[in-house]
């Protein structure tokens, strides 16, 4: 699948993954995603192996992030270790990023 979507066969992909947006390549999930959450908090957590970003923060306010280690392989594709989108008040205390 992977050689038809970069060959540019995007009906493909869209056949087998009806109301899939095609990102990246292929579709896979990310580890933890917070979507418009307001006053929240990840804390002593350990991340490992994501299929793609590991935590991601989309429309959020008032979000704390503590003691999280976050790891992947030097070859995984696209593992971000924390990704902010659009959000405010994001807090990041001791977190270890290996990606």
């Amino acid at each position: 699948m992977r050689e038809a979507i970069r060959a540019g066969n995007g009906a493909f992909f869209e056949k087998r993954f009806p109301n899939v947006k095609l990102a990246n390549g292929m579709p896979r999930p990310w580890l933890i995603e917070f979507n418009k959450v307001q006053e929240a908090s990840l804390e002593g957590l350990s991340l490992c192996n994501s299929p793609m970003w590991n935590v991601v923060l989309r429309d959020c306010a008032k979000v704390k992030i503590e003691k999280v280690k976050i790891d992947a392989p030097e070859y995984s594709p696209n593992t971000d270790g924390i990704d902010i989108v659009s959000s405010s008040e994001i807090h990041i205390n001791e977190v270890l990023i290996h990606t």
